[in-house]
């Protein structure tokens, strides 16, 4: 048996090597972080939040895209399939989603969620000087 499939095996028999995210009891302080932040009603607190929920989903779709990829694997097994790095700095929420999409699956929700929050991402951000007002920045976020 070569690495791939005696690392394929070690990962699925040991679940700490499965898909996580790394530190949750974090991602609940960032939470409340949020929260608190957007309930100030200020600019920075309307921004902070939004990129704050903005990087939790980005952790969740690659968890979820990791975990795909696993069954994959597994479920072709002994045959190989094998994924580049979803840690890379050049992959963008963006490139995630297209990866997300070309998952098998029947309920396109998160996707289409996904989509929007990038999209009000790219609008808030990119675009933030062209803004009216703060109400403006608000429902963006």
């Amino acid at each position: 048996m070569n690495n791939y499939h005696s690392n394929l095996i070690l990962t699925l028999e040991d679940p700490s090597k499965w898909a996580e995210f790394r530190r949750p009891d974090f991602l609940q302080i960032l939470d409340s972080s949020a929260s608190e932040a957007f309930q100030k009603q200020t600019l920075e607190g309307y921004l902070a939040a939004f990129l704050i929920y903005q990087q939790i989903a980005e952790d969740m779709v690659k968890n979820i895209i990791k975990l795909a990829r696993m069954f994959n694997q597994l479920s072709v097994f002994p045959m190989k399939i094998e994924y580049g790095s979803l840690d890379d700095s050049q992959m963008t929420f963006g490139r995630l989603l297209h990866e997300l999409q070309s998952l098998p699956h029947e309920d396109t929700k998160l996707v289409d969620l996904c989509k929007q929050l990038n999209i009000r991402r790219i609008q808030l951000v990119h675009k933030i000087t062209l803004k009216e007002n703060l109400d403006d920045i608000k429902n963006k976020c």
